[in-house]
């Protein structure tokens, strides 16, 4: 779906290609006609599940799209779909739809730096980005600072690989990509070039800044997969997410199966102890159905969590960063029987002295924990490591939002740091620290 999304956008902005403009989408999507026709619109395409009734919904639904056969509507085929008294008033309404998407197609067509076109190839962007760590394994945090003049300096692996010379924080790096990849590194450099006409850039991906004709001087904004696969949900909402770290461990495990321990290491720029600690497994299902168990008495044990509604009484009790207040520091109790006797140096999560209050602090500082704890899952080993603790920030946070009001103070904050990155300053501090070190 990425590669269609990159392959069509392209052909469309560096090859004047006039709307509607059909984009071929892959059969796996299960469509009766695999493409999607594009406008210069405000909903630039229309996935076959929005088609009828479900159109009704949407706040403009743009109803002189003909989404369906790549053309604009006549009068008489929407006049009835518009709001209006008297017939005539939604005829009305209908040809100045219809009129109006004329003039954008015509404004679109003639002008091949159109804002439409540039959104579309900053899109088209989002996708290769994707595409880039899906083929070499790369850091996002590195992606983002990769520097180049536009060229390519490759140089042969083997007959199947290329090891590609870029520079990143201060210092040469090699990315190794499949031969079949260069044709795509070469085509986004033609779309890099398009986007930034004579302005200099010196990162691979950057960010527009100032209308479409500005390049920013800094790299492509860290969320930038997040709004991809936004995007692509209105294409296809059942699409899985897959951060950018699951995608450097899948890359990472494919070398190693296909490959060896050294060769995986070797593409991803670490220690062959590194690779084996992160990405290595026994049997999958048999780790799978460990991990659901435990997170089954996970899920039993958070039951005993205490949640106060205020903190009167707890004025001087310990703060924990990862939520809530203990009263015994340096004596840790189990939450449950037959739990682990948690350490204090390692974490309170399932300790039995720890106590939640039903605030926005203490659902900021669970969140925080669990959004840091997911971005540290490389592989099977860590995921046994952090899933149960995220399980148990994820009830945690059930149970301070089922405290009297706490229901939309819990969502929002969820919203705030899951989807902006609004951390505590303590977790915003680490979070910071492994992108330095490459961990993330």
């Amino acid at each position: 779906m990425n590669q269609a999304f990159f392959d069509g956008l392209c052909d469309l902005v560096l090859g004047g290609k006039a709307f509607p403009f059909k984009l071929e989408m892959p059969a796996s999507l299960g469509w009766k006609d695999k493409h999607l026709w594009l406008f210069p619109s405000q909903i630039w395409h229309l996935a076959p599940h929005l088609w009828g009734e479900n159109r009704d919904r949407l706040s403009n639904p743009c109803w002189a799209n003909d989404y369906e056969n790549g053309r604009v509507a006549t009068v008489d085929e929407i006049s009835h779909l518009f709001v209006g008294e008297w017939p005539s008033k939604r005829r009305l309404s209908a040809e100045r739809a219809v009129s109006k998407l004329h003039a954008h197609i015509n404004d679109a067509n003639n002008d091949l730096r159109h804002r439409v076109r540039i959104n579309l190839a900053m899109a088209a962007q989002r996708a290769f980005l994707f595409l880039f760590l899906a083929n070499t394994g790369c850091n996002l945090a590195v992606a983002r600072e990769i520097e180049t003049d536009g060229s390519v300096d490759a140089s042969a692996v083997n007959q199947t690989y290329r090891a590609i010379k870029f520079r990143a924080r201060g210092r040469e790096i090699s990315v190794v990509v499949p031969v079949a990849f260069m044709p795509k590194l070469r085509r986004f450099l033609e779309l890099r070039q398009y986007l930034l006409m004579n302005t200099k850039c010196t990162t691979l991906f950057f960010t527009l800044n100032d209308g479409p004709n500005k390049a920013g001087l800094g790299p492509i904004h860290e969320a930038a997969l997040f709004r991809h696969y936004n995007s692509l949900s209105r294409i296809q909402p059942a699409l899985p997410r897959i951060s950018a770290k699951k995608i450097r461990a899948t890359v990472a495990d494919f070398y190693r199966r296909t490959y060896d321990g050294s060769t995986a290491a070797s593409v991803l720029g670490h220690s062959e102890t590194v690779a084996e600690r992160n990405y290595l497994s026994g049997s999958p299902v048999a780790q799978k159905k460990e991990l659901t168990l435990f997170l089954e008495k996970v899920s039993a044990t958070a039951r005993n969590q205490k949640v106060l509604p205020i903190s009167t009484g707890l004025e001087s009790a310990k703060s924990l960063e990862e939520g809530g207040k203990c009263e015994r520091p340096g004596d840790p109790q189990a939450l449950d029987i037959g739990m682990q006797t948690p350490n204090c140096r390692q974490g309170c999560l399932f300790c039995k002295n720890r106590i939640l209050v039903a605030n926005e602090q203490d659902a900021r500082k669970v969140a925080s924990a669990a959004f840091l704890m997911e971005q540290l899952i490389s592989g099977p080993l860590s995921e046994a490591e952090f899933r149960p603790q995220i399980k148990k920030c994820d009830d945690d946070l059930e149970k301070i939002a089922a405290v009297g009001k706490c229901h939309e103070m819990v969502k929002s904050v969820k919203r705030d740091v899951y989807e902006n990155g609004n951390l505590t300053e303590y977790f915003s501090d680490k979070y910071q620290v492994f992108l330095e070190l490459g961990v993330l």
